[in-house]
């Protein structure tokens, strides 16, 4: 890149190679923010475990309040169990920024 730029016959192509290396990160940055965000917050519910596999919760689903039973807790969505045995997908960065009631294992409180 540096060769292309010091040369003046293939000083555009630097310049062209030069900008291109500038503007992709930013692009890419902008395009993965939630897939990133998901990531990091499976991260940190793996690390901290305020749920765990079989708890039974109480979410803000758009229906209302839905108790549901822990299913699966992966890098990108937590799938719950609802109670009319439908699934309910939440991504991790949703389910870690949520006030979430954990009535237990026993769904006992």
């Amino acid at each position: 890149m540096l060769y292309c730029h010091l040369i003046p016959a293939p000083r555009p192509l630097g310049t062209a190679i030069l900008t291109t290396a500038s503007v992709a990160p930013v692009v890419l940055g902008l395009a993965a923010r939630n897939t990133l965000g998901n990531l990091i917050a499976g991260i940190s519910l793996i690390l901290y475990q305020p749920i765990r596999l079989g708890d039974k919760v109480q979410v803000d689903a758009p229906t209302g309040q839905e108790a549901a039973i822990v299913e699966s807790i992966s890098l990108g969505y937590t799938i719950l169990r609802g109670s009319t045995d439908q699934k309910i997908i939440i991504p991790n960065g949703i389910m870690a920024n949520s006030v979430i009631i954990n009535m237990g294992p026993d769904g006992s409180a």
